[in-house]
């Protein structure tokens, strides 16, 4: 009986044991701090756990205030610094319009410019159609009003709403927004209700006003252009204001991510060519498209392969922080799949090198300021990024992998 009664206790204790590894193991630290050293300086990376998933970000440095929002609601959050540019405090703030006929929203990105917060979604759908519309829309933080800007035309059908792509950056006339190129796949009859369906690839870039381009839009008249085309994924899109150049950042297929210089009435290659190849063999694209070669279209800035899964990007201001250690207008990009930074380093119009900064948190929106660069991640974790006061250490290279 006592024999019986010890093992009852032991599996008892054994039991609970494990179950208190598996909660540690599963367990989340909400709030976490840590080092992380570079080349020419260590990091200090602050973590905050906001949401359960994925979430975007913006950020007004005039009050250091972000604004952030769920990817499947409307409502947008405000998060106030404490002196020390840590402790986001979360309030609840103001919500997108809610437009009819539509389940669920899906937010593509959020941007704040001079006193207004942007933000693209796909948050109409069609009254007698399953499709659906990319709406742009601007809230005036004055007036306390929001105006609808853009509307994607035509209608699309339900798809992997994150190659829609919506990117939105801005400069002192106009604002940016990008498009992704949903129809590479097939003519989709569907989209065009069997009527008046292209024929070709130039009739297809032309029967839309933005898939497959960036779009240009007057802040004042809110009147738009395409301004490129032959784009596929936009992962980010970035106004550098130092260099007056449009930044674009693009997904290949497998392999062949791109760092894009947007100019006018370029074509960006997709999907007649691509640095990355196709992802299954059997199932050949019906564009005929050519792997591993960029020949008679405007070539990438850079590309990545394989593929880094490349997000964000923005530039290393001409004062504050980061430039005591880092050269000013160095690009910073983000990446999903690789969780990493890249910095990299341009002179005389050409890419001299490129640091691998490994964060292990798969970026999604990208803000730098000139004392942090704010981060949001799939896992619903807001980053907070600084140099640290820590000396860095010697030695060789830090391992990028710790």
């Amino acid at each position: 009986m006592k024999k019986n009664l010890y093992l009852v206790l032991l599996i008892s204790i054994l039991i609970i044991t494990l179950l208190i590894f598996v909660f540690n193991s599963n367990y989340k630290n909400e709030n976490e701090k840590k080092l992380i050293n570079t080349n020419f300086i260590q990091l200090e990376i602050s973590k905050y756990n906001l949401f359960k998933k994925s979430f975007l970000a913006t950020f007004n440095e005039s009050n250091n205030k972000i604004y952030v929002i769920n990817r499947d609601h409307r409502d947008i959050y405000s998060l106030t610094l404490d002196s020390n540019s840590e402790n986001p405090v979360k309030e609840n703030f103001i919500s997108l319009p809610n437009k009819e006929f539509i389940e669920k929203i899906f937010i593509l990105d959020i941007s704040y410019n001079d006193g207004k917060i942007y933000v693209s979604a796909v948050n109409e759908k069609s009254r007698d159609k399953e499709c659906y519309f990319l709406i742009l829309y601007e809230y005036d933080l004055s007036k306390k009003t929001w105006e609808e800007i853009f509307k994607s035309s035509p209608c699309i059908k339900k798809v992997g709403f994150h190659d829609i792509g919506g990117k939105i950056t801005h400069n002192t006339e106009n604002i940016y927004l990008s498009g992704g190129n949903i129809f590479s796949n097939e003519l989709n009859p569907y989209n065009y209700g069997g009527k008046n369906i292209p024929k070709t690839y130039k009739d297809l870039i032309n029967s839309t006003n933005i898939f497959g381009s960036i779009v240009q839009i007057d802040k004042v008249t809110k009147e738009n252009q395409k301004l490129s085309f032959g784009h596929r994924t936009p992962g980010g899109l970035f106004w550098d204001e130092y260099r007056n150049i449009l930044w674009e950042t693009e997904h290949g297929p497998r392999g062949g991510d791109e760092l894009n210089i947007i100019k006018k009435n370029q074509n960006y290659g997709w999907p007649e060519v691509t640095y990355g190849r196709e992802y299954f063999r059997e199932q050949p694209s019906i564009f005929r498209t050519q792997y591993n070669l960029h020949n008679n279209f405007t070539k990438p800035f850079f590309s990545w392969t394989p593929s880094i899964g490349i997000s964000q990007l923005g530039v290393i201001k001409s004062e504050g922080a980061f430039f005591k250690f880092w050269n000013k207008n160095e690009l910073i990009v983000s990446s999903l799949k690789d969780k990493s930074l890249y910095r990299i380093r341009i002179e005389e119009g050409r890419i001299i090198y490129s640091e691998r900064i490994n964060i292990k948190e798969r970026v999604r929106s990208l803000e730098i300021a000139k004392n942090l660069i704010i981060c949001s991640t799939d896992d619903g974790d807001l980053l907070i990024i600084k140099p640290s006061l820590n000396p860095l250490p010697g030695g060789p290279f830090p391992n990028l992998e710790e």
